[in-house]
C-alpha cells in the first residue's frame, strides 16, 4: 500500500508491520521515520535490531531467530538502513516469505533511494505487504500541513 506524506496519519493505523521509506526528501523521511516508530511504540514495539548494509545476510536469522518471540513477549522492531546502490537481494527476498504472519516483529526499511519502480515481483509483494511511503519534494501547502503534525505530535 503506497502512501503520500498527507495521508500518513491514515495509513498508519492501518498498515501491516512493514514499512518501506524512501525518497530524496531526507527531513521528511526523518519525520515519517519517527512518526512510523511511535506508532509502533503504542503497538508495544520496545526492543529495535538496526542492520545496515555491511550486515543485511543476517535479516532472514533475525526475523528467524526472533519470529517465536521471546520469553518476556517483548515485541522487536527490526530497521534495515540501505545507504548505497540498488536493493541487495536479502531485502528483495524477505518479501517472498509471509512477514505478516509475525505480530511480534516490525520491520522498517529506510533506503537511499530517489525512485523506486513497482514492476518487479518482489517491489509488487512489497507493495502489497507493506506500506511503500515516498518522500518527494513537499508543495507550499503540504509543508504547513506536515508543519503544524509535528507541532501537535511534540506537544503532547
Amino acid at each position: 500500500m503506497k502512501c503520500e506524506a498527507i495521508n500518513l496519519g491514515k495509513y498508519l493505523d492501518k498498515s501491516p508491520n512493514i514499512f518501506f521509506i524512501f525518497g530524496s526528501e531526507v527531513i521528511l523521511k526523518n519525520h515519517v521515520k519517527s512518526r512510523v516508530l511511535k506508532t509502533l511504540s503504542l503497538r508495544g514495539f520496545m526492543e529495535k535490531i538496526t542492520l545496515n548494509d555491511e550486515n543485511f545476510k543476517e535479516v532472514k536469522s533475525t526475523i528467524a531467530a526472533n519470529a517465536g518471540g521471546s520469553l518476556f513477549g517483548s515485541k522487536l522492531i527490526i530497521e534495515l538502513r540501505h545507504g548505497a546502490g540498488k536493493i541487495p537481494e536479502a531485502i528483495s527476498e524477505i518479501f517472498n516469505d509471509d512477514l505478516n504472519q509475525y505480530e511480534n516483529i516490525s520491520i522498517i526499511i529506510n533506503s537511499h533511494l530517489d525512485k523506486l519502480s513497482l514492476v518487479s515481483k518482489w517491489a509488487k509483494q512489497m507493495e502489497s505487504n507493506s506500506l511503500v511511503k515516498k518522500n518527494k519534494k513537499l508543495k507550499s501547502f503540504e509543508e504547513q500541513i506536515i508543519k503544524k503534525e509535528k507541532f501537535k505530535l511534540y506537544s503532547r
